[in-house]
C-alpha cells in the first residue's frame, strides 16, 4: 500500500501500588478492553477521525464509495508523489462506483499528468471509463484506441476488456470483437480463453438487445465477421430458442472452415473440414485452392516465385532491347504477356516446395541485362520485367520534371537520353517528346508550344544512361 501520514496517540496514566486483587482486577479490565477493541475493528467504519488506506478500503467493501473516496482524497492531499496519485486514482474508481463520474472526473483533471508508467496507464483506462458513464462514448473510444498495448499482461487483458465495452457503447462492433479477439490472443489458460469468449458473446448479444445495428458484412477479416454473425443468431436465440436452431447449425459448418483456414493461413494444412455446397464462399474458396497459381517479380539479382499448387516449374529468361520494346509498347507496365520475344535465351526446371515463396539467383552472365523473366507450370503462368541499371530517377509530377541521379553515387547523370509518349484520355499512345538531362540531371517532360498537355492522363519515360543502364518510369501530368 501507498505511504500514508499516521496520528500516534499516547495515554498517560498514574502509577498505584497493586495488590493481587488489584493485578487480577487491571487483568480483567484490560483483557475487557482488547475485546472491546477488536469487536470495534471489525464492526461498521464511517468517513469520521484520522485518514488511513485500510479505513478507505473497509468503506469501499461496505459500499460506502463517497466517504471512501473522500478519503482517498484527503490521503492524495497528505502524501508525497508518486503515493499521492495512486490515492487520487483510488478515489476516482470509489466516484465512478458510487456512481458519481463528475467526481471522478474532478479528481482526475487534479492529476492529469506525472507518475510512472503504471500509474499513467491506470489514469488513461479511469478517464475511458468516467467518459463512458458520463455518457460521452465517442471521446471514451477515441481515447482508448490511443493507448499502446501494456507488456504487462493483467493490464492488457484489462485494456481489451475496457475497449471491448467501449467500443459497443460507441457503435463500434467491429472494434469490440477485434478487441475481444485480443483478448483472448493474450490469455495464458483454457479458463481465461473461455472467459474472454464468453463475455464477447455476451456483450455482444447485449448491444445487439439495445438496439446496435450489426452488420457482418461490413467486416473484412472472416474472424470478425464470425463472430459479428453468431452474436446476431445468440440474440435471435435469446427471442426465439426454436428458430435459431439451423442458423446455429450453419455458424457451425462455417466456422469450423474458418478454424482451420486460419491454421492454414499461420502455416498448418489445407482444410479438411466439410464442404457446405449451398455456401457461394466456400465453394469459391475450395475452387481457389485447388487452382494452380503463379506470381513473379524481381528482387535485386534473385526472382521471387510465389506459388499455390505448382509441384514444378518453368523459368525462361529474354534479353530484350528496352529502347524497342519502348517505342513499339510504351505502357507495358507490369503485363509482360503481350511482348513479341525472340527465343528464350536461358531455361531452367526448377522444383517447387508445396508453399511459397521460392527464390532463384539470376544467372551471372544475365544480371547487367534487361531482361523478361517468365515462369510457367502446371498451366499457370506468370511475368515480371528486369531493368539492369543503376539510375535513381524521381519524378516531380506537380511540374513535370524528372531528375536522374546515379544510385550508387547520388552524382547528377548529365545529358542522359529521356523519350516520352503520352496516352490521351480517349485512350491514344503517341510520341510527346524527347531530350537530354541537364547539368542538375533534370529534364522537363511535360512542357511543349501547343496545347497537347490538356489532353494528356499519363506518361510513360524511357530514361538511357550510357555507362548507368535504362528504365522506364511513369508518371502523371502535371495539374492542369
Amino acid at each position: 500500500m501507498p505511504r500514508q501520514t499516521q496520528t500516534a496517540q499516547h495515554d498517560h496514566h498514574p502509577r498505584h501500588r497493586q495488590t493481587a486483587s488489584g493485578r487480577l482486577g487491571l487483568a480483567a479490565a484490560s483483557l475487557l478492553a482488547l475485546l472491546v477493541l477488536g469487536a470495534c475493528t471489525t464492526g461498521p467504519v464511517d468517513g469520521t477521525g484520522p485518514a488511513s488506506a485500510d479505513r478507505a478500503e473497509r468503506l469501499e467493501k461496505q459500499g460506502n464509495f463517497t466517504a471512501a473516496a473522500q478519503m482517498y482524497e484527503r490521503l492524495a492531499a497528505q502524501n508525497p508523489a508518486p503515493d499521492n496519485l495512486d490515492f487520487a486514482l483510488a478515489a476516482a474508481h470509489a466516484w465512478l462506483a458510487g456512481n458519481r463520474p463528475d467526481d471522478a472526473q474532478r479528481t482526475l483533471d487534479a492529476f492529469n499528468a506525472g507518475g510512472t508508467p503504471a500509474q499513467a496507464f491506470e489514469r488513461e483506462l479511469l478517464r475511458a471509463e468516467t467518459a463512458t458513464a458520463r455518457g460521452q462514448y465517442a471521446a471514451a473510444w477515441r481515447d482508448l484506441s490511443a493507448v499502446a498495448e501494456p507488456a504487462n499482461p493483467a493490464q492488457a487483458t484489462r485494456l481489451f476488456r475496457t475497449r471491448q465495452d467501449v467500443a459497443l457503447r460507441a457503435g463500434q462492433p467491429l472494434e469490440a470483437v477485434r478487441a475481444g479477439i485480443a483478448r483472448e490472443r493474450i490469455a495464458t489458460t483454457d479458463a481465461n480463453r473461455n472467459s474472454a469468449r464468453r463475455d464477447l458473446l455476451s456483450d455482444l448479444r447485449g448491444a445487439i438487445d439495445r438496439g446496435l445495428r450489426i452488420d457482418p458484412a461490413a467486416a473484412r477479416e472472416p474472424l470478425v465477421r464470425g463472430w459479428l454473425e453468431i452474436g446476431q443468431i445468440a440474440a435471435s436465440a435469446g427471442r426465439s430458442p426454436m428458430g435459431a436452431e439451423a442458423a446455429i447449425d450453419r455458424w457451425r459448418t462455417r466456422f469450423a472452415a474458418l478454424a482451420e483456414l486460419v491454421a492454414e493461413a499461420e502455416g498448418g494444412a489445407a482444410p479438411t473440414a466439410a464442404l457446405d455446397a449451398d455456401s457461394r464462399e466456400q465453394v469459391i474458396a475450395a475452387a481457389a485452392r485447388a487452382t494452380p497459381s503463379l506470381a513473379v517479380r524481381v528482387d535485386g539479382e534473385q526472382v521471387v516465385i510465389d506459388h499455390a499448387g505448382v509441384a514444378r516449374a518453368e523459368v525462361r529468361l529474354y534479353r530484350v532491347d528496352l529502347e524497342l520494346l519502348f517505342s513499339r509498347q510504351p505502357f507495358f507496365g507490369a503485363d509482360s504477356s503481350r511482348f513479341g520475344f525472340i527465343e528464350a535465351g536461358r531455361v531452367e526446371a526448377l522444383p517447387l516446395p508445396a508453399t511459397g515463396p521460392t527464390r532463384w539467383p539470376l544467372p551471372d552472365e544475365l544480371r547487367r541485362h534487361s531482361l523478361v523473366v517468365e515462369v510457367v507450370g502446371d498451366g499457370a503462368r506468370a511475368s515480371a520485367t528486369h531493368f539492369a541499371h543503376q539510375l535513381a530517377i524521381a519524378v516531380t509530377a506537380p511540374y513535370g520534371r524528372v531528375q536522374v541521379r546515379h544510385a550508387g553515387t547520388g552524382a547528377p547523370r548529365v545529358a542522359a537520353y529521356v523519350k516520352c509518349y503520352a496516352r490521351s484520355r480517349g485512350g491514344g499512345v503517341q510520341f510527346y517528346k524527347d531530350g537530354y538531362t541537364d547539368v542538375c540531371g533534370r529534364f522537363d517532360y511535360a512542357t511543349l508550344s501547343t496545347d497537347d498537355l490538356d489532353r494528356v492522363e499519363r506518361f510513360a519515360l524511357l530514361v538511357v544512361d550510357d555507362q548507368a543502364g535504362a528504365a522506364v518510369v511513369e508518371a502523371a501530368p502535371p495539374p492542369r
